[in-house]
């Protein structure tokens, strides 16, 4: 028999011979093998087992590193899912569910001579020096706190349905402030009692600090964090405890699904219509999607949580796919913000640039009130383009299709893509001229501008600038919390689900940067971002109030916010009228080369065979992609629609067998770069 595995990222599986020294029976799917590849060892993952192979040269198996089962059973079907769904090799998704320190594990052994075991025993220990011992932390567990109504109406049919311990589907639809967060928290404790375990996805848990000092506070020591900025010592701790029962709520960003967590019983995905559960880059697949297929496998209960979902998952609602739970009113009959319209193209109004009198003068009035204030623009930077005033010309990046924006506190000139950048210049590289514009606005310049306009105020910056070092964005919530400042300008982050009573006073500087996208999502995400901004507003006693600046005030978008379901009704005829989902499926296909003809050519000639193989598929393009060139790469794509996902996946797999049979066979070809992107969430 032979041992068929897979090595991470290659699409292909690998046979090997296991040594009769070795026992087969240890080897279940996932098992991970270290094996000979090239000049190379390599860690491979089990399979399957094959009674024969027609390759020759066979090479044995090295070592078998899990003796006992990796992993839990119905997370090893997931990697099978996302592998068969996403179309990603199973090698690459199954690395995923390991933390890096478990990849290998070095054992120093060292044995005493018969003359150093002489000279120990003429070594006089020193004075012991005084050691401090650390008492374990006392946890001050906060008790659950009274639901209302609406509150207690969600729990109870949440509970009956873990106790059913069955697969369930839940949308927990509550606008925000209406106490979603403790409907988690009381659900998850009713899941434990019942000796179940809970996942709990955030979207980026570096930006929400205070969901997960509401956990601690109620659960303690039972709760292990999973992201990104863990050190892999850290991220093995974690994942060791969850595996060995230490812990038994796994909470995290996209990867906590893949913790090694037996008896699941619920999984909670808040704020499931943030894009940041899709990954971009190398396995594309969507945190929320898996974490439904997830519940099914494990017979476990689901609840998608939002106050502005995806038009998906509130369509899978109406149609019975989901159970939805509504939480229409803010907790203790808080009332939600006050909401106007600034026209931006009334400039007379300008007193700084996009920076109005009615906006200046609401802050000052919030200030001298004692409250607190949110800015939001979606732009970090000082200025997003420069200018030159004399010839025209704009400075672009040198390997992106997008101009450099102006950072100027570093006095550079940046790339937001791929990290190019440059010092600032004094004159025209094309005709020496020093008339420079810099056009446009970023979270950099808001700021410069309103610390000069009210210079009293205490002002914090959150972008990714500012919050880059391990502890900063912490920091910045910190002082939001303690009122030791006043106003907040910020990117998206300020958005993701902060609990500030002090602010009642939101000023979205300008609502169209993500508007006029190209993307059939754009007016989904502006209204999401939108709404969500606004909710932080009159969290505490005192009503909020929220001013948006548009150039667009007639847009039919800024009538309903932040009121959802009129959006909905809208959004989705626009979706139905165009054939985009939730009423089809979708493949993006992207093609890039460094070589624009070259990218132009191979994605002309994979169209042209989809196009044979698409009977009742719709296949779109090729074209530019809307940022064409992107790291020194020419960006071109396909889009595939359809309305069975499996036809069309089969459609898809049939013309890039044929795709792959021609590009193997030449050069120029070998070089390009392809992506699959089933279910994309933005098409830029």
């Amino acid at each position: 028999m032979y041992a068929e595995v897979a090595i991470d990222p290659l699409p292909r599986l690998f046979h090997y011979r296991l040594p009769d020294s070795m026992e087969s029976a240890l080897l279940q799917l996932g098992s991970r093998l270290l094996v000979p590849f090239g000049t190379r060892v390599e860690i491979a993952y089990f399979v399957r087992w094959i009674d024969r192979t027609d390759i020759q040269g066979i090479k044995d198996v090295l070592a078998i590193l899990d003796t006992t089962s990796p992993l839990p059973p119905p997370l090893i079907k997931l990697l099978q899912w996302i592998s068969d769904y996403y179309l990603a090799p199973i090698g690459a998704v199954m690395k995923t569910a390991f933390p890096l320190k478990s990849q290998y594990k070095v054992v120093r052994k060292v044995q005493i001579t018969e003359a150093g075991n002489e000279k120990c025993w003429k070594v006089t220990p020193p004075k012991q020096a005084k050691q401090r011992l650390s008492q374990p932390e006392l946890q001050a567990l906060s008790p659950p706190l009274p639901l209302n109504p609406d509150q207690k109406k969600a729990y109870i049919e949440i509970v009956a349905a873990i106790e059913k311990s069955g697969f369930f589907s839940f949308l927990l639809h509550g606008v925000t402030g209406s106490g979603k967060t403790e409907v988690y928290l009381q659900v998850i404790q009713k899941a434990l009692e019942r000796n179940k375990r809970a996942i709990v996805l955030v979207p980026e848990i570096g930006l929400t600090p205070q969901l997960v000092a509401r956990f601690r506070n109620r659960f303690g020591n039972q709760i292990a964090v999973l992201h990104s900025r863990l050190t892999p010592k850290e991220r093995y701790e974690a994942w060791r405890k969850i595996k060995e029962k230490e812990v038994n709520i796994a909470i995290g960003a996209r990867s906590a699904l893949f913790a090694p967590m037996e008896s699941v019983g619920v999984i909670i995905v808040d704020e499931e219509q943030d894009p940041s559960y899709k990954q971009d880059k190398s396995i594309r697949y969507h945190a929320r999607d898996a974490a439904i297929v997830y519940a099914q496998l494990s017979g476990a209960v689901v609840v998608l949580g939002s106050a502005t979902p995806s038009l998906e998952s509130f369509y899978n609602g109406t149609i019975g796919k989901y159970k939805t739970l509504t939480l229409p009113h803010r907790v203790e009959d808080r009332t939600m913000p006050a909401i106007e319209i600034i026209d931006l193209r009334e400039r007379e109004a300008w007193v700084k640039p996009f920076l109005t009198r009615t906006l200046l003068s609401a802050i000052e009035k919030r200030l001298g009130l004692g409250e607190q204030v949110i800015l939001f623009i979606n732009r970090r930077g000082h200025t997003p383009s420069l200018l030159c005033g004399d010839c025209g010309q704009k400075w672009l990046c040198g390997n992106c299709s997008v101009s450099l924006t102006f950072h100027k506190r570093e006095k550079k000139l940046i790339c937001h893509y791929c990290g190019f950048q440059q010092s600032a210049p004094t004159d025209c590289v094309n005709c020496q001229g020093t008339r420079l514009l810099f056009l446009g606005v970023g979270t950099e310049q808001v700021e410069e501008e309103i610390k000069a306009l009210f210079p009293s105020a205490r002002v914090l910056r959150m972008d990714r600038d500012t919050t880059s070092k391990k502890g900063a964005h912490y920091k910045i919530v910190a002082a939001m919390e303690e009122k030791e400042a006043d106003i907040l300008i910020g990117t998206q982050m300020v958005a993701k689900g902060h609990d500030f009573p002090g602010v009642t006073l939101a000023g979205i500087i300008c609502a169209d940067f993500a508007l006029n996208f190209p993307d059939f999502r754009s007016s989904e995400r502006t209204f999401q971002l939108l709404a969500q901004v606004a909710g932080r507003t009159g969290r505490g006693k005192r009503p909020g109030e929220v001013l948006i600046q548009t150039f667009q005030p007639e847009h039919e978008l800024f009538r309903v916010i932040p009121h959802f379901e009129p959006f909905y009704h809208t959004e989705r005829g626009y979706r139905k009228d165009a054939n985009y989902p939730p009423f089809t499926r979708l493949i993006l296909i992207g093609l890039c080369h460094k070589n624009k003809d070259t990218a132009e050519n191979q994605a002309e000639r994979l169209a042209a065979i989809l196009k044979q193989c698409s009977n009742g598929i719709e296949v779109l393009g090729p074209a530019p992609a809307p940022l064409t060139r992107l790291r020194n790469e020419y960006r071109y794509q396909i889009l595939l629609k359809g309305l069975d996902r499996n036809f069309l996946k089969s459609a898809l797999k049939k013309g890039l067998d044929a795709f792959w049979a021609i590009k193997n066979g030449q050069r120029a070809m070998r070089t390009a770069h392809l992506t699959i992107d089933v279910d994309p969430q933005n098409l830029i």
